[in-house]
């Protein structure tokens, strides 16, 4: 029986795939290669046959997406078929299809299609001049402002980690010129995410109109628990505001610290369990007031569930 309320956290799309750590938890290893086959199933091709047993890398950006939107979506389905049952799931940026996945809004085959239907409908807006995604920690929300500003820079704040740890989005040449002066003005710590594409910037607005048009078919149900929302922290619980969380996702500046103040206001003292490939989200926590319980998935199942 569970102590306290759990939170499933679903964080973004890695930029490659590290060590898978959640296969020596029982029943996981099962639970992702049935998701595996379905995937195959669908019409999903490129997918590792022995992702547990050997090293599984790859330069392709949309087919690492697919490996971890299973990996997240085998994470949860481990943690509820062991009676963990979350009170709100939250999709870290692009972990929102798994979120809606979890809280069952959506179908496992469906979620694909929606990662499918955003990576193409956004692609044509990197490619000229180019863009990216950075993380810049150390400095304020109103430094990050008056550089871009006084730079006259084409990028912008799409997610706040923390009251010091920012991610930005926007074109490649800017960002470079960005991280440079960032670190000259006395960042800890610049990191390159690896991601070509813009998300949460405004100018992909255009491409999240077209993702709205060809996802329309995909139906969204309502869910059997909230998951909540990065943009605004409401919480979503009918099939209407899951799909206009998808398309304003794209396109809309997120704030992951709010969202876990706002969370741990709701439900106090209660547990946030990152289901996905480690991306220092448990890490991030620390600098959050509060004294937020985050544990990662290997964390969590090795000191709490004691799965036999």
């Amino acid at each position: 029986m569970q102590e306290t309320p759990i939170i499933f956290v679903f964080p973004a799309f890695p930029n490659e795939l590290t060590d898978p750590h959640g296969k020596n938890v029982p029943g996981f290893g099962d639970h992702f290669q049935t998701l595996l086959d379905a995937a195959v199933k669908s019409g999903l091709t490129g997918l590792p046959h022995n992702f547990f047993t050997g090293t599984f890398l790859t330069q392709d950006e949309l087919l690492t997406q697919f490996i971890s939107y299973i990996y997240s979506c085998a994470v949860s389905e481990t943690l509820r078929s062991n009676n963990f049952t979350p009170v709100i799931s939250a999709g870290y940026s692009m972990g929102i299809y798994a979120a809606l996945f979890d809280a069952g809004s959506i179908t496992f085959v469906d979620g694909i299609e929606l990662i499918r239907c955003a990576y193409h409908s956004l692609a044509p807006v990197s490619r000229d001049p180019g863009s990216g995604m950075i993380t810049v920690i150390g400095l304020s929300r109103d430094d990050l402002g008056y550089l871009i500003k006084q730079k006259k820079l084409r990028c912008r704040i799409i997610n706040e980690n923390a009251p010091f740890s920012f991610s930005l989005s926007g074109r490649s040449s800017d960002l470079s010129l960005l991280a440079d002066t960032a670190r000259n003005e006395g960042a800890l710590h610049v990191r390159f995410l690896g991601v070509r594409l813009p998300y949460h910037a405004a100018f992909a607005e255009t491409g999240a109109r077209k993702f709205m048009e060809e996802t329309a078919g995909i139906p969204f149900v309502r869910p059997a628990n909230p998951v909540i929302s990065l943009i605004d922290q409401s919480l979503l619980t009918d099939p209407e505001s899951m799909r206009a969380e998808t398309v304003r996702n794209l396109f809309t500046p997120l704030n992951w610290h709010h969202t876990m103040l706002k969370i741990h206001e709701l439900h106090p003292g209660c547990r946030f369990v990152e289901c996905g490939f480690p991306t220092g989200l448990p890490k991030n926590a620390k600098f959050v007031a509060g004294g937020l319980r985050f544990y990662s998935f290997q964390d969590f199942c090795g000191n709490k569930l004691m799965l036999s």
